[in-house]
């Protein structure tokens, strides 16, 4: 029976590394974004 509890705790793991995963991104989206709006605003 205790082999029916693992699925769900691998499944728990895997989201976390997801959410990780997509805090990574927007942090790196938001760097971009910005680097961006200065580069526009130096430009003019």
């Amino acid at each position: 029976m205790g082999i029916h509890y693992l699925p769900p705790f691998f499944n728990i793991k895997k989201q976390k590394s997801w959410y990780r995963l997509a805090g990574v991104s927007a942090f790196l989206l938001g760097i971009s974004l910005i680097s961006s709006v200065l580069i526009k605003s130096n430009s003019h």
